[in-house]
C-alpha cells in the first residue's frame, strides 16, 4: 500500500513538475521580442555620381629615402624647431 501511495505521489509530482519546468524554461530563456517602431525614409531624387577607386602606388619625379641611425620610437630629440643641425 505504501508503494502504491508513493507511486501516486511521484506520478502527480512529475505531472505537475514537468509542465512547470517547461513554462519556466521558455519564459526565461526564450528570445524576447522588442517593441520596435517602423523606420520611415524619404526618397530624394538626385543625379548619379560616378566614382572610381583603385589601389596602387604613386611615384614622384624626385624621391627622398630617409634612413635613421636608431630604429624604434624616439623619446627625446635635443633640438628645438628652427635650430640648425649637422649630420
Amino acid at each position: 500500500m505504501i508503494k502504491k501511495l508513493l507511486k501516486r505521489k511521484l506520478f502527480w509530482f512529475f505531472v505537475i513538475l514537468i509542465p512547470l519546468l517547461y513554462v519556466g524554461y521558455t519564459s526565461f530563456f526564450s528570445p524576447k521580442t522588442k517593441n520596435t517602431k517602423e523606420t520611415t525614409y524619404t526618397v530624394k531624387k538626385e543625379t548619379i555620381k560616378e566614382t572610381l577607386s583603385i589601389a596602387g602606388t604613386i611615384e614622384a619625379n624626385e624621391i627622398a629615402t630617409l634612413r635613421f641611425q636608431s630604429s624604434g620610437l624616439l623619446a627625446w630629440v635635443g633640438v628645438k624647431e628652427g635650430d640648425t643641425v649637422k649630420k
